[in-house]
């Protein structure tokens, strides 16, 4: 009897302990499961947010192009199609990856058609213009409310939406054009809207997967937010309905805790109440882990993962409230766009983790001084922005300060190095502007900062505005002349003391229809920047090849971009040019600047390698003015130097200039280089660059640029007499 109650009591103390682990082990599995819900739908609830400000941040790419005074002229006052093939297509297609982008005129018709980086028929766009009818119509019901209401602001009028289109999966956005400063103004009813479609490719999901660390981001035709073991975020159209949804693995906390916890339960059943204190402690943290995790996701979708500081979308919420406080308290501010001026040749010369080190080390000087009072982001790139509370003053001396800054020296892995910075500044001390048109003034001011030889800011004027009109129809009338052939070449001789001319050195000069001269200073700048630089190398070299012929035998010299030596058959395109109009490439020398090299070293040396194989000679101008270091001199097919004004203008006045001139002559005779001195203006020059070891100069001694013509007969007047030349005037 006592054994069968000690059983009895044995079994009823083992089924209680069977029963609590059961139910202790039951409860764990409910606590994983829904610590594993809430964790997926606070993960969803941030991609869910995520993606609507992808979305908002492709709109804002659209708006530039659309509201601007330039597109009311040339899509509303008269419809100009190869505008609208420059800056609607090919600048959407280039600058934001969209698939697609159409003008429809007042009636919604279409006007122009960009497909898959091609312009197409307007028949062609019909699907796309269909399947965004919905958005078509929004922006026109807005377009009428506006136009009753005068006092509405002056917003870009857009409507965004999901859509399926040849089974690919686009954001489209209609986006009305309206003028932006209403020197424009539109003589329609109605305006015309530009159609846009950004595409949800791979490229798209693996750069957002990256940005939230998603694992398996993929995307679902229709409605799939009731499958399980996957977390969801639905894509919908404009009347709400799911077209697709974009799908990835969720983070499993309490899954990983069951696994964890569980075996210790079963392990550990004499300690039972040990154990359940842990289990609850471990249930604490996860809570916690979880909270943690749901606050770094957040941070992570505002801010840059390489600096920690605010990213555009976070920074341009800043200035909303920045806006409002303003408006409200009549408190100044100041908007800071910051730019690395030598970041680019840093990177490309030692690769992205060195620019990387500089990213952070720039991010940490901006942040140090603009303090705890002001905001700092990184806007993409080397491109930083500051939003700084204060006066105009106040503005202006913390610009100041940050120039100074990111003035000194970089101490990186590779050495110590000095990159700088730009810096355009837009004030809020007379006017509230809206966010994006004062980070647009900003950008303007540091356009000018960086014309104006970089290392400085500049503030924001009414005047900008005017001289990026200037400078837009100079860029409209260079590329007018160039395609019409109305620059002009000349020619400056290169002549050794003996009055031997030894080569010529080609430039381009362009006369404006009503400017008059332009200095190359100015529009070949200009020609990089929009695209043309390429067609001004071809014009240079086909003019100066065909002149040659004039004077066979001596080498002319054409000058050759970075920009122009990247680009992929450039090597072939010059011995096409030389061999059509009749030269040698013998007869050609291409002549760069020692930034030129460091521009992405691997490939110079393959383009001017295969340049130099095929005849062609290349001469490395105002040589000791870039790089400090030598060394770099053998790696290149280098034939000639020419030194730098600057140290021939030194050339007799000190005892260490002489030496270091001497120093760079012996070392381009010991790599088997020629060497001329350009910039040579006096007799007396010329005699001291001979007793250096450099007869051969370049300069007004012996003459200014001439023409082909004038250039022929200064060759045939030194033949015919043999006198030493004389300086010329200008």
């Amino acid at each position: 009897m006592a054994l069968k109650q000690a059983r009895d009591k044995f079994w009823a103390v083992a089924a209680m302990g069977l029963a609590a682990i059961a139910t202790l082990a039951f409860g764990i599995f409910v606590f994983a499961q829904r610590s594993d819900a809430l964790a997926r739908e606070r993960e969803e609830s941030v991609i869910t947010n995520g993606l609507a400000a992808r979305v908002h941040e492709i709109e804002h790419l659209v708006v530039p192009n659309a509201v601007w005074d330039d597109s009311v002229r040339n899509l509303d006052n008269h419809f100009n199609a190869a505008w609208a093939h420059d800056n609607i297509g090919q600048f959407y297609e280039s600058t934001g990856g969209f698939g697609f982008a159409i003008v429809l005129d007042a009636n919604d018709n279409v006007r122009y058609a960009m497909l898959n980086g091609e312009d197409a028929a307007p028949s062609e766009a019909a699907e796309h213009q269909t399947t965004a009818i919905a958005e078509i119509r929004t922006v026109r019901e807005r377009e009428r409310e506006t136009r009753l209401n005068r006092d509405a602001l002056a917003n870009a009028n857009q409507a965004s939406s999901i859509h399926w289109i040849n089974n690919r999966l686009f954001i489209v956005t209609a986006t009305l054009v309206q003028p932006d400063f209403g020197r424009a103004q539109l003589i329609h009813e109605q305006a015309p809207i530009v159609l846009t479609g950004r595409e949800l490719d791979q490229d798209f999901l693996s750069a957002f997967a990256d940005r939230y660390m998603l694992e398996d981001l993929h995307l679902h035709e229709g409605d799939a937010m009731s499958e399980p073991a996957q977390a969801h975020a639905p894509l919908r159209n404009a009347g709400g309905d799911i077209v697709a949804t974009v799908d990835w693995i969720p983070e499993q906390p309490g899954i990983d805790l069951l696994w964890e916890a569980l075996p210790a339960v079963i392990a550990l059943f004499t300690v039972m109440l040990g154990i359940t204190l842990a289990l609850f402690l471990r249930a604490q943290n996860a809570r916690k882990g979880l909270e943690l995790s749901e606050q770094r996701s957040a941070h992570m979708a505002r801010h840059d993962s390489l600096t920690r500081l605010p990213n555009r979308v976070h920074f341009e919420e800043l200035m909303f409230d920045a806006v409002v406080h303003a408006a409200k308290a009549n408190s100044p501010f100041g908007v800071l766009c910051v730019d690395l001026d030598r970041f680019k040749e840093l990177n490309d010369t030692y690769g992205h983790d060195i620019g990387d080190e500089a990213l952070k080390q720039a991010a940490e000087r901006i942040a140090l001084r603009a303090g705890a009072g002001n905001a700092c982001a990184r806007l993409d790139g080397d491109g930083f922005a500051v939003l700084a509370r204060g006066s105009g003053r106040d503005v202006q001396v913390l610009a100041d300060e940050i120039v100074a800054a990111l003035g000194a020296p970089f101490e990186l892995s590779v050495g110590a190095r000095l990159i700088g910075c730009s810096i355009g500044v837009a004030l809020s001390d007379k006017e509230i502007f809206e966010p994006l048109e004062m980070l647009r003034r900003a950008d303007m001011a540091l356009f000018r900062a960086k014309a104006e030889g970089r290392g400085c800011y500049r503030v924001f004027d009414d005047a900008m505005d005017e001289e990026l009109k200037t400078r837009r129809e100079l860029r409209d009338d260079l590329r007018t002349d160039l395609a019409e052939g109305r620059l002009q070449m000349v020619y400056q001789p290169q002549v050794r003391l003996s009055g031997e001319v030894v080569g010529v050195e080609a430039l381009v000069r362009w006369t404006h229809r009503t400017k008059g001269p332009i200095s190359p200073a100015i529009f070949v700048p200009l020609a990089e920047e929009s695209g043309l630089i390429q067609a001004l190398g071809e014009f240079t070299l086909r003019q100066a090849a065909k002149d040659s012929l004039r004077w066979p035998g001596i080498k002319t010299a054409v000058n050759a971009s970075a920009t122009q030596l990247q680009t992929p058959g450039f090597v072939d395109k010059v011995r096409e040019i030389v061999t059509e109009v009749g030269s040698r490439p013998s007869w050609i020398e291409i002549e760069l600047t020692e930034g030129v090299l460091f521009t992405n070293e691997q490939q110079m040396r393959e383009a001017l390698s295969e340049l130099h194989d095929c005849g062609f000679s290349i001469a490395l101008d105002d040589f000791g003015t870039g790089y400090s270091s030598l060394s770099y001199l053998p790696r290149f097919p280098i034939d000639k130097i020419k030194i730098d004004r600057s140290f021939v203008t030194e050339l007799g006045h000190d005892a260490k200039s002489d030496a270091l001139f001497g120093a760079i002559v012996r070392l381009a005779q010991a790599l088997g280089m020629r060497v001329i001195a350009e910039g040579v203006e006096t007799h007396e020059q010329w005699l001291r660059l001979t007793a250096a070891g450099c007869p051969k100069v370049q300069g007004y001694v012996c003459s200014k640029p001439l023409s082909a013509d004038a250039t022929v007969a200064f060759i045939q007047h030194l033949d015919g007499d043999g006198e030493r030349p004389s300086v010329m005037s200008a």
